[in-house]
């Protein structure tokens, strides 16, 4: 089961209809769920057959969604209100920006983009607009090489492969697509190498790499400082900083999780972003623009941080600074977050 709350002003909680949701409301999707991610207005999910599947806004095309005869279809290709099939092709990592998409195919090799990229985040050259999936060459990977992670900001994405080579377009300016590229690039560049890469996160003014040992490094990053405070932390705290799993970001906020269940969190900190519980059994962090969704190794699930629009379950609007736990029907196996959006996919009978 799919429950969403948060922001709804142009359907991308896929409820059929537009208002804001305080609490978790069950989505009309009846399929079992692999991934999510969240653009501006757009939500987007792979299915258990790896299928595609968008809501939302997509008036610039950014659920990758077309309607190549639209006098026969009823469907208007402005808003999907529900969750709509928009590719019958298997695909294995997905991620979105603000009014763009970016998704690797199966083979994670090639990889296809869709919505309006001012900034170059297409990957399609002076292409600025793709109302549908379209291919973007990645011209250096070797007969050997395959992408294993990918995130995208505001305007601008990063993915990392198995031999731990960056790869990403967009906004680069503030440092967020690492040293070698320091301005907007609007094809597909080799950003640089990192030994042992396996995870990639992106805010808005700065990425973040994880590599096996456990260390995070930070790209960009000196506004809020994200790459200052997330380095000293791990230059005095060598032992815990071995032990973290994984990483997420907000905009303007790094958050590392540890093996033993533990939220460690950088940079901005003016919405709640770092009012992460005590509780040392997390196996789960997913971040949206300014709050955070976490899940418990018993399946229960916190939520914290910015909640202009409900997307931290308070119905008066009011941020949230102490950790709360959402009451659900099931156990939750999967957090998701994006920008004012919560969604959790929970399991109504676990043993």
């Amino acid at each position: 089961m799919l429950l969403s709350l948060g922001s709804n002003g142009n359907f991308q909680l896929g409820l059929n209809n537009d208002e804001d949701v305080y609490s978790p409301q069950i989505v009309p999707f009846d399929r079992a769920i692999e991934k999510i991610s969240c653009g501006g207005n757009h939500t987007l999910l792979l299915d258990e057959d790896s299928q595609l599947w968008a809501c939302g806004d997509n008036r610039k095309g950014q659920c990758g969604y077309e309607v190549k005869e639209p006098l026969y279809n009823p469907l208007s290709p402005d808003y999907l209100r529900i969750f709509t099939r928009v590719s019958h092709e298997r695909w294995v990592f997905l991620t979105c920006g603000w009014e763009f998409s970016v998704i690797v195919h199966a083979d994670r090799r090639r990889v296809c983009s869709c919505g309006e990229g001012l900034s170059g985040e297409l990957g399609q050259g002076n292409r600025s607009n793709s109302q549908g999936l379209r291919e973007i060459d990645i011209p250096y990977l070797d007969d050997k090489e395959f992408i294993i992670d990918i995130s995208a900001g505001l305007r601008h994405w990063i993915c990392v492969t198995n031999e731990g080579n960056l790869y990403g377009c967009g906004d680069g300016r503030k440092g967020q697509l690492g040293p070698v590229v320091m301005k907007t690039v609007n094809k597909v560049s080799f950003l640089g190498r990192i030994e042992h890469a396996q995870a990639v996160v992106c805010g808005v003014q700065f990425s973040a790499v994880l590599q096996e040992t456990g260390h995070v490094i930070v790209l960009g990053g000196e506004k809020w400082n994200v790459a200052a405070e997330c380095d000293a932390w791990q230059a005095n705290n060598s032992e815990l900083s071995s032990s973290i799993c994984s990483i997420s970001a907000n905009w303007s906020t790094l958050s590392l999780l540890s093996t033993e269940g533990c939220v460690y969190a950088f940079g901005r900190c003016d919405r709640a972003q770092k009012a992460h519980t005590k509780a040392s059994d997390i196996v789960q962090i997913a971040s949206g623009t300014e709050h955070n969704i976490l899940r418990t190794k018993k399946g229960s699930v916190l939520i914290y941080g910015w909640n202009e629009h409900g997307n931290a379950s308070n119905d008066d609007k009011r941020d949230v600074y102490d950790a709360k736990t959402l009451q659900l029907p099931g156990w939750a196996y999967i957090v998701a977050a994006g920008y004012a959006t919560s969604w959790i996919v929970i399991e109504e009978n676990h043993k």
